[in-house]
């Protein structure tokens, strides 16, 4: 599944005092990096964090840092957002991430479904995505030919994609720059 913009939502959460642990959103399918904040305290936090570091932050000679640390791990069964180190405090946290929800109930904007179930669902990503993949699928399914249609459907799956939510322009150096020099009034050199 793509990270459609349709699909990327925010998810805030208080912590508690002594808690490490948090659930994720219901409709949690992948987590954004880079998006992971603490906003009491105005602070990006480092992760994910691999299994080995996180083991020598909780088990080493050092197992404290000066910014909040989170690891995805199972807990019976399921993901939880780990934090490091554990509250003492709550605070407020924040991540972006992917949801696994793409289908929603006509009529009722508020609810949202990883699959169809009924007749008076809809996708909410593009229409004509959904059938083009759906045909070479069925396609396939049956026996027949479905090569052209796999491809004609990645390429304007792809295109979609591209034109979806905007993207970030990297910067080689061509765009002009106004810098401005601050210095004091008096005293400058002395």
């Amino acid at each position: 599944m793509k990270p459609w913009a349709v699909l990327i939502k925010e998810h805030t959460f208080s912590t508690s005092n002594n808690v490490a642990k948090y659930a994720f959103p219901q409709d949690f399918k992948a987590l954004i990096n880079n998006t992971v904040w603490n906003r009491s305290q105005s602070d990006p936090t480092s992760g994910p964090k691999s299994p080995q570091v996180w083991q020598d932050r909780k088990s080493g000679l050092v197992n404290t840092g000066i910014t909040d640390e989170w690891r995805i791990k199972p807990d019976r069964g399921l993901k939880r957002f780990y934090i490091d180190p554990t509250p003492s405090s709550v605070e407020t946290l924040a991540y972006e991430y992917l949801s696994d929800s793409w289908v929603k109930r006509s009529g009722n904007p508020d609810k949202f479904f990883a699959l169809f179930a009924l007749d008076a669902e809809i996708s909410i990503i593009d229409e004509d995505i959904v059938t083009m993949q759906a045909l070479w699928r069925v396609l396939k399914a049956m026996g027949l030919p479905y090569f052209d249609e796999k491809d004609e459907a990645q390429h304007q799956t792809d295109v979609y994609f591209a034109w979806d939510g905007g993207a970030t322009v990297l910067d080689a150096g061509t765009t002009a720059r106004v810098l401005v020099a601050v210095t004091p009034e008096k005293g400058f050199g002395s």
